[in-house]
């Protein structure tokens, strides 16, 4: 008998994606099943780098998100501006 084993990382999210694998590029993760634990399932490179974590919850990923995006806009508004860089 034989039996062969093969690990892809983000298998899940790949499969889920199909032929958008564009959306990669970007922060992603997947959503958790309804009625399910709330929690997130595997990210994408650019979302890890942002923190959020497959396991995480649901609410503490999306306020991760919020604070990245708030922090974001905050140095994009002081170089507009002409001010010094906004430390996040």
């Amino acid at each position: 008998m034989i039996v062969a084993c093969a690990l892809i990382p983000r298998f899940a999210l790949l499969a889920t994606l199909g032929d958008r694998k564009a959306l990669l590029s970007g922060p992603l993760a997947l959503a958790p099943e309804p009625g399910g634990p709330q929690a997130i399932g595997e990210t994408s490179g650019p979302a890890e780098a942002f923190g959020v974590r497959a396991g995480m919850h649901l609410g503490e990923a999306l306020e991760l998100l919020r604070q990245v995006g708030r922090n974001k806009a905050r140095r994009l508004l002081g170089s507009a501006s002409g001010g010094g860089a906004v430390a996040g």
